[in-house]
């Protein structure tokens, strides 16, 4: 009976330095995994850490980029990022960390700042593109109040508004979408009187059938002057031709067209207008040939006008674009419109559509039409 006894005792034993044995295997394994997660969850603190650092150098940098654009130029593009890559090579410090940046071109039309982050040895990468901001970068840009009413529509492109936008009566946004949020322009720059190679005409009218053609390269009659009135009516028809290469211009006070424009060639005509142009007929062109300029009111003084522009009437076409920065825009009435309107009021109403398609919009340059660059904005973020 004692020697069961022993047995048993030195069987318990054995079970309880086994049990000891797991039991000390099993807190061994729990405090590895446990201090892995501690390491796991500060290695992540640290990577999260990094990548806000990088974050905000690249930010940092990319935001003074943008509010100081300088020349954009091909070969200003090409300095600026030359010596932002000098300026910023060097390690910076921030919370607790640092930061690299470096920038490269891409193209003639952006740049791309990398930025490395690093905290407590960990590093974390961020990269963000700006490009050149477009003049005409949507189908319509109103900085003020935007109408899509009866029928109205447009198509390819967003329109924006900086304060109210109304869509009714089987309105719609083909292909985009209304978006909130002002943008700033610069104002129109009517050419100065050094410009005009001869005096103000008070009129030009052209109707009763009558037909006026224009050769931008020999003309010295019709181009590059300032008129009083244009009037283009009853079945009259103005035809420019300007090569590839060349734009010309004309100011005029107030001008109608109730005939046919046509611009032909590859060059660009920008028409100021300084008060109002109403467009009843059809103007026959490719869009980006004819930009026109409506109002020119300076804000600094409150002088000049504002700028009114009517394109009303039933099934007439209108190849072009409109800039009138302080400017009312009001399309309706069938009207077949193809460009895009950058305006202070837009309204588009009863039937009338509007074509945009950004790629054409793409290839009008601000410096080529005599206005300036509009700087840079933010594109994309990548890790």
């Amino acid at each position: 009976m004692k020697w069961l006894i022993k047995e048993e005792r030195g069987a318990a034993l054995v079970v309880v330095l086994i049990a000891f044995v797991v039991v000390s295997i099993l807190g061994f394994a729990l405090l590895n995994i446990s201090g892995a997660e501690t390491r796991f969850a500060e290695h992540q603190k640290d990577k999260t850490q990094a990548y806000y650092i990088a974050h905000s150098g690249a930010d940092a940098v990319a935001t003074y980029i943008i509010k100081n654009p300088d020349g954009l130029s091909d070969s200003a593009h090409k300095a600026k990022v030359d010596a932002i890559i000098a300026a910023n090579s060097d390690v910076t410090s921030l919370s607790g960390g640092t930061f690299t940046v470096d920038v490269e071109a891409i193209g003639t039309t952006g740049i791309r700042v990398n930025s490395t982050g690093t905290f407590d040895g960990v590093t974390q990468n961020v990269s963000v593109n700006i490009l050149k901001r477009g003049l005409f970068e949507n189908a319509i840009y109103a900085h003020k109040n935007l109408v899509l009413w009866s029928g109205a529509k447009v198509y390819g492109g967003d329109v924006q508004y900086g304060e109210s936008y109304s869509e009714a009566n089987n309105a719609d946004i083909v292909n985009g979408d209304a978006i909130s949020g002002k943008l700033d322009y610069p104002e129109n720059e009517f050419p100065a009187l050094s410009w005009y190679t001869s005096v103000v005409d008070s009129d030009l009218n052209i109707g009763n059938g009558a037909s006026i053609s224009i050769d931008a390269q020999s003309d010295t009659i019709y181009l590059e002057k300032e008129y009083d009135r244009i009037n283009i009516s009853n079945h009259g028809e103005m035809i420019i031709t300007i090569p590839a290469g060349v734009v010309k211009r004309i100011v005029v006070d107030e001008m109608v067209v109730d005939g046919t424009l046509t611009i032909n060639g590859e060059g660009k005509l920008l028409l100021y207008v300084r008060n109002s142009v109403y467009f009843k007929g059809i103007i026959n062109s490719q869009a980006e040939k004819l930009i026109v300029f409506v109002g020119d009111y300076d804000l600094a003084t409150s002088t000049g006008h504002k700028g009114y522009c009517e394109l009303k009437t039933g099934n007439a076409l209108f190849n072009g674009y409109i800039i009138g920065i302080y400017a009312e825009i009001d399309i309706t009435s069938n009207l077949i419109y193809k460009g895009a309107i950058i305006a202070e009021s837009v309204k588009v109403a009863s039937n009338a559509g509007l074509y945009f398609d950004k790629d054409l919009a793409a290839t009008i340059i601000p410096s080529e039409i005599y206005l300036p660059n509009l700087g840079y904005k933010f594109e994309s973020w990548s890790d």
